[in-house]
This record gives C-alpha cells, sequence and structure tokens, in this order.
C-alpha cells in the first residue's frame, strides 16, 4: 500500500486592508515568473463576482483568490491554476492581476478611478 504524504509550505501571500477593502500581499519577494501560489476550490461552470477563470469552461473561488484586485498595469498574471509573478515583487507589496486578460467574461461589471470600464 502506498500512502501519499503532502506537505504544507507556509503560503506564499496573506489577506490585508487596502484601499479596495481587502487584497492579497506578498509574504516575501518573488522574480519574474516565480510561481506565487496555486488556486484552489472546486471548479464551477459560471463566473461569479469572486471565482477566476482556470480554463476549460471552468472557475473557482479560492480563499485568497476572492481578494485578488484588478490592475491595468498588474504584477501577477494566472495560468491555469497558477499565479505567476510578472516582475520583480517585494514582500508586502499588493498583488494583482489584469481581470481582462484572465475572464473571458466579467459577471460583475465595474467602474475604476478615471472612469475606465472592466467589463
Amino acid at each position: 500500500m502506498t500512502i501519499k504524504v503532502v506537505l504544507h509550505e507556509k503560503m506564499s501571500v496573506e489577506i490585508k486592508d487596502c484601499v479596495f477593502g481587502k487584497g492579497v500581499f506578498a509574504v516575501r519577494s518573488f522574480e519574474p515568473d516565480e510561481l506565487i501560489w496555486n488556486l484552489g476550490g472546486e471548479p464551477v461552470n459560471e463566473p461569479t463576482r469572486t471565482t477566476i477563470y482556470i480554463g476549460n469552461g471552468e472557475h473557482v473561488d479560492d480563499p485568497y483568490g476572492i481578494y485578488f484586485n484588478h490592475s491595468f498595469q498588474p504584477n501577477c498574471k494566472i495560468q491555469g491554476r497558477s499565479v505567476f509573478a510578472l516582475k520583480d515583487i517585494e514582500k508586502n507589496t499588493h498583488l494583482t492581476f489584469n481581470y481582462l486578460e484572465n475572464e473571458p467574461t466579467i459577471s460583475t461589471p465595474f467602474q475604476v478611478n478615471g472612469g475606465r470600464w472592466v467589463q
């Protein structure tokens, strides 16, 4: 009988207060293309305000990802379930991704400062 042991490393992100209410922040520094964390959650077929698209028509509600804010100049990208650094990220940096580059459908469009819409 084979027993699979999964070791859990300390999470590399944390939730903190920010100008948007809550956000995801780096617990340590990251280099470009470095894996920051893998999105968890059971896949669903329909997007919601808090889900993240992971491909193949699937979206997940990750416990950290629900606080992952949008930016038109993001410092992260999502590929499948993996969140990668786009550039050097210092410890305590607010992590963001561009919803329009990842999400095929924005379930809850919103307007950002300056009047630009994310839809």
